[in-house]
């Protein structure tokens, strides 16, 4: 066969290759959706069960807070270990075996005789469950979608929001319905089905190629250096083939620091806002309302935000986006903490709820930006570690502010400080990337610098 059809066939193949995996793609994203669904929902969803256990066990809420509280640190703090898992035994096997953990701990939790057994079960194997499934079925979008990872993220991590806006009534519903045990029964049958999810997390296969294309490069750029003898021969440095990890980077450092100190500030909204209307004389349904209000507006901002962002013209500032939305979150919540009427609160939970959907699927595309698609999963579950870490201590901390003051106020001043230093640390992280290193990430060139030209890491 003439070389010229030869690799017409190829080229052919390619596309046939790349048009499946694209389709499969988006079973991809709806079973990550539902995965999404079973895992951040449910967990948002146990504040409604707090109150039935305090009643139960004759507990403060100070007590059982922990549940949730322990629950939402393992599900970020094991994600490296999910990754661990995913990179020994596949996203398919790694995803089941965290739905078979989590689905028993709430099965086992539904004969519960005491907080701290709810604890061990419904917090430590159902949040060591969560921290299995969830980040390898985020970091699995980002395999399927290179160029256009934004929107299919957006569309994998809403079935938080949507679940938070179902979940919540229908777990109170079942209360009423069934006791506290049956509907923690039921909800272990919905958590069961992350099973079937990680059925359909077929392995990536662009990972392979991706390999085996970053090693022929490898070979041909030592090739090229063998044969070369003379310095004089080359303007700049040869750029060597880069086998570390992208992760040590200054903005990805600075990125994991302020991830984690973002958790620290939109933690405390989500778990104090009800509370906080209830102190001011709101009635319990229109309290509860706050929260559906924040769900409801949480999947538009995450679908919004996603395909804005995707747009030709707005793709070269993707990481941009961080620090007006950390901004926007910040001023929202101080707006919070001043108010005192039912509407006002409304008017603050919508751009509360739209930022809390925007960040659910911008941060883990910003860390597979950062590093790349290679170090993608990885900087996932380390971004996710230190998310889980702020969650664990910030929620018993700004607890024992509230008893201090005897009011939320100081406590949502904390949180919208937390909120706006993460958004101008990261930005001025970018900013010094620009002026030192060169990787401008869409701002203008500040510093020319020959030496670095080839080391130039610009976002696609």
């Amino acid at each position: 066969m003439p070389p010229s059809l030869a690799k017409a066939g190829d080229s052919l193949s390619n596309v046939g290759i790349k048009r499946r995996e694209s389709n499969w793609g988006w079973v991809v994203v709806a079973a990550a959706f539902t995965v999404s669904l079973c895992t951040r929902a449910v967990t948002r969803s146990l504040s409604v069960f707090i109150l039935e256990f305090n009643n139960h066990f004759g507990q403060h809420s100070s007590a059982t807070a922990w549940i949730i509280s322990i629950n939402d640190c393992l599900t970020m703090c094991c994600a490296p270990l999910g990754m661990y898992f995913v990179s020994r035994f596949g996203y398919k096997a790694t995803v089941m075996l965290g739905g078979i953990l989590s689905s028993t701990g709430f099965v086992v939790a539904s004969f519960g005789t005491s907080i701290p057994f709810l604890s061990m079960t419904l917090g430590l194997v159902s949040g060591l469950g969560y921290g299995l499934c969830y980040s390898p079925s985020v970091a699995i979008v980002t395999c399927y979608f290179d160029q256009w990872c934004s929107f299919p993220m957006g569309l994998a991590t809403i079935g938080s929001g949507v679940g938070t806006f179902i979940l919540a009534p229908v777990s109170q519903f079942l209360i009423e319905k069934y006791s506290w045990r049956g509907a923690l029964l039921i909800l272990g049958g919905l958590v069961a089905h992350i099973c079937v999810c990680a059925a359909l997390f077929r392995p990536p296969p662009n990972h392979t190629s991706s390999l085996l294309t970053h090693r022929k490069s490898c070979d041909k750029e030592e090739h090229l250096k063998e044969q070369t003898q003379k310095p004089c021969c080359y303007k700049f440095p040869p750029r060597k083939c880069d086998t570390s990890s992208s992760i040590l980077h200054l903005e990805f450092v600075v990125y994991f620091i302020s991830t984690s100190i973002l958790a620290c500030g939109y933690i405390i909204p989500l778990v104090y806002i009800v509370p906080f209307a209830y102190n001011c004389g709101v009635s319990e349904r229109q309290a509860a309302f706050l929260l559906a209000i924040i769900g409801i507006v949480d999947i538009f901002g995450n679908i919004t935000h996603s395909w804005v962002i995707d747009r030709k013209w707005i793709r070269p500032f993707q990481v941009h986006t961080f620090a007006p939305m950390a901004a926007l979150y910040g001023v929202s919540v101080l707006l919070l903490a001043a108010t005192n009427t039912y509407s006002l609160m409304m008017a603050c939970a919508i751009p509360i709820g739209y930022c809390n959907g925007v960040f659910m699927s911008l941060m883990p595309f910003i860390a597979s930006k950062l590093v790349g698609a290679k170090d993608s999963p990885k900087a996932i579950g380390m971004m996710y570690f230190g998310v889980g870490i702020s969650l664990l201590v910030i929620p018993p901390f700004s607890g024992w502010i509230i008893d201090i003051t005897r009011g939320y106020s100081a406590a949502f001043q904390l949180s919208g400080a937390f909120l706006l230093l993460s958004g101008v640390l990261f930005e001025g992280s970018l900013f010094m990337a620009c002026l030192w290193k060169g990787r401008t990430y869409g701002l203008p060139k500040w510093k020319s610098n020959p030496s670095s030209e080839l080391n130039i890491q610009e976002v696609a």
